[in-house]
């Protein structure tokens, strides 16, 4: 369900990329910004994270941040750049486009949502492995504990 969901994001957000804009009520004329910047942020960041777990799950084997740090974040930033080149190419294609024009906002925007992710996923990466480690010591000095207790020490 969850790979669904990400390619209807692909075709959603192609779909947008090229249609004409319209003035008046719609999708399209509802930004926060002139440019659109916030939209394209919030799109991508929505991006990524339907990316991260329709795939990141099936190719990491995890569904935790923190269980396989090197494939996790190979994923993460494999994903990130795939995501952020497909970005370019839309906005290439509305070069092409007469009722379309390229905005390098945008493709900032699309960077910064794709950033604001991984940042996001790193830290709460981090903050997995610390609790991670603390839980470890923790299990480590209970065993030592009861093992001189075993023994009487």
């Amino acid at each position: 369900m969850t790979r669904i969901v990400f390619i209807v994001w692909i075709v959603t957000v192609a779909a947008l990329s090229v249609m004409p804009h319209t003035k008046g009520d719609g999708l399209i004329s509802a930004k926060l910004t002139k440019s659109g910047f916030v939209m394209h942020v919030m799109a991508y960041f929505m991006g990524m994270l339907f990316c991260y777990f329709a795939y990141g799950n099936k190719y990491a084997g995890l569904s935790i941040p923190h269980t396989r740090p090197r494939k996790d974040i190979f994923f993460i930033l494999l994903a990130g750049l795939l995501i952020f080149l497909y970005s370019i190419v839309l906005e290439v294609v509305q070069l092409y486009l007469p009722y379309r024009t390229f905005n390098v906002y945008d493709v900032v925007g699309n960077g910064v949502g794709v950033l604001l992710f991984v940042v996001g996923w790193v830290s709460c990466w981090k903050r997995g492995m610390r609790k991670e480690e603390r839980e470890y010591v923790r299990r480590k000095e209970i065993l030592i504990w009861k093992d001189q207790s075993f023994y009487g020490y």
